[in-house]
């Protein structure tokens, strides 16, 4: 528990680092490390990194994903995407007695999943601005961090109707509707304390309550789906956790695996009900 406990209180030092720095690069090399690392541990679970030049392809596209919009056109961004699943063929004829075409399957749907996911941080911002954007990242976190937190709280209290019990065993419904409750509950205390902080800064904002709520909800709802895919790629490949850069944590994908689905969700959600107005 005190290795959770510092390595939480340094992950969320390091979040505060990239949210100061949020309307400049910073964000935009965050996100490119971030996908890196966790396709690097993907890679490493399903045994891929031994196809060196897939590895590096993904990892040269994924690093740049999230810089695409500040330099190129970004209409240009799925004919980018396609040249890279073309090059991953390319390594496939080249190496065909090495590789199989499931490998390469596997790697590009990596690659494009990862890179698309967590670049939608940076669209955020660019969509929103700065105290925009900051704020809809946080409900993005929030909606997964504190469904699953409040999900093993409730499950560990109340929990006794397995959810999952082959893929997550731990895993109750109790705790599935105190995960989608206490997001909500815990989502809406932050946008209220985020639209004080605004007000004291002078900040004119409206926070649409009801749509933090409902994107949310939502947004938790996806958090699950993220869990337990995780969960199923970590039991077929017969490892524990991805990674171990987060000590009491496991990797960057074991932190990250809700946010990679529910990323999306909130995404998409605020492109119809904006979550604030600035």
């Amino acid at each position: 528990m005190k290795q959770r406990i510092v390595s939480a209180i340094v992950g969320l030092a390091i979040l505060a680092v990239v949210l100061l720095g949020f309307e400049t690069l910073l964000l935009n090399t965050a996100v490119s490390l971030i996908s890196i690392l966790a396709l690097y541990e993907l890679f490493h679970a399903a045994g891929l990194l031994r196809h060196r030049q897939m590895a590096a392809a993904t990892w040269i596209y994924a690093g740049l994903f999230p810089f695409f919009r500040e330099f190129f056109d970004y209409d240009l961004l799925p004919l980018v995407s396609l040249l890279y699943l073309l090059a991953m063929l390319a390594i496939l004829l080249r190496n065909h007695r090495t590789i199989r075409f499931q490998d390469v399957l596997t790697a590009g749907a990596f690659g494009v999943m990862i890179s698309a996911s967590f670049t939608n941080v940076v669209l955020f911002r660019n969509n929103n601005g700065w105290l925009g954007g900051v704020f809809c990242v946080m409900i993005l976190l929030g909606s997964a961090w504190f469904s699953d937190t409040c999900a093993y709280f409730t499950g560990r209290a109340f929990g006794k109707h397995k959810m999952a019990p082959v893929i997550s065993p731990h895993k109750t419904v109790e705790g599935l509707i105190g995960g989608l409750i206490g997001s909500v509950v815990c989502n809406l205390l932050m946008a209220w304390a985020l639209s004080l902080i605004f007000q004291a800064f002078g900040v004119a904002h409206t926070v649409q309550y009801f749509a933090v709520a409902a994107g949310t909800l939502l947004g938790s709802a996806a958090s699950v789906i993220g869990d337990l895919t995780a969960s199923t790629i970590k039991r077929q490949c017969g490892v524990k956790d991805f990674g171990n850069i987060m000590p009491g944590h496991g990797g960057v994908m074991d932190r990250f695996d809700s946010v990679l689905m529910v990323s999306p969700v909130i995404y998409l959600f605020s492109c119809f009900v904006p979550l604030i107005i600035i």
